[in-house]
């Protein structure tokens, strides 16, 4: 027997203003693209292919627009609380 998925991916609050998620509404996504760091292969370190960096995108719910803008204005700071209300990664 299967687990059902979670909603939201276990989140159950908002982490701008706390309020638990689908209490003001439906839920809003923010997506948080960050650069990830690699290794360069054997051709980047002899100059024959250029360096392309790899995106890795973040989500998380913000429980009404409002509250997606203001966790989009500084999401490494609202991704930690999701992270942390997680149980980690």
């Amino acid at each position: 027997m299967t687990r059902p998925a979670e909603p939201y991916r276990g989140q159950k609050r908002c982490p701008v203003c706390g309020a638990g998620l689908g209490a003001r509404g439906e839920p809003v996504s923010v997506d948080w693209s960050i650069a990830v760091p690699q290794k360069p292969t054997l051709w980047q370190k002899m100059g024959l292919q250029s360096k392309t960096p790899q995106q890795q995108t973040m989500s998380f719910f913000a429980c009404c627009p409002e509250c997606a803008e203001a966790a989009k204005s500084s999401p490494s700071t609202h991704l930690a609380k999701v992270i942390v209300e997680r149980g980690g990664m």
